[in-house]
């Protein structure tokens, strides 16, 4: 193999390590970088997890339109009761309190949220979040 096929090598498979390091290396930092890594990282997949909304940390601030902006710290958990500490935010109204949410997430990267009944919360989720 000639040297520039090793640099070539050598490149690739220090990218592809990357790549795959990098759901490890981000999970439950709720950074904006963490968020950015895991966006355009093509290895990290969607998932949906579920939070309640008891109990969970809130700031807010104005927001451009004149309303506020909220922004949750919350402690998710897959459908097999894996936990994840996710950041959650919603706009011109806080989250309804004591409710059930499942969130769409890649990796770090909250994509989108809606609320759900109780019963549509996987049994080992719903372990975890029970009030």
């Amino acid at each position: 193999m000639k040297a520039w096929q090793k640099r070539v090598l050598s490149i690739v498979m220090v990218v592809a390590l990357a790549l795959c390091a990098t759901p490890w290396l981000t999970r439950n930092q709720t950074t904006t970088a963490a968020q950015v890594l895991d966006m355009v990282n093509p290895v990290v997949q969607e998932e949906t997890v579920y939070v309640s909304t008891k109990d969970s940390a809130v700031q807010w601030h104005a927001n451009n339109h004149g309303g506020l902006d909220y922004r949750y710290e919350v402690q998710s958990y897959t459908a097999d009761g894996i936990p994840r500490k996710l950041e959650l935010d919603a706009s011109d109204r806080p989250l309804d309190a004591n409710a059930y949410l499942a969130v769409v997430t890649k990796g770090q990267t909250v994509l989108r949220w809606h609320e759900v009944p109780r019963s549509q919360v996987p049994t080992h989720a719903l372990k975890h979040l029970m009030y």
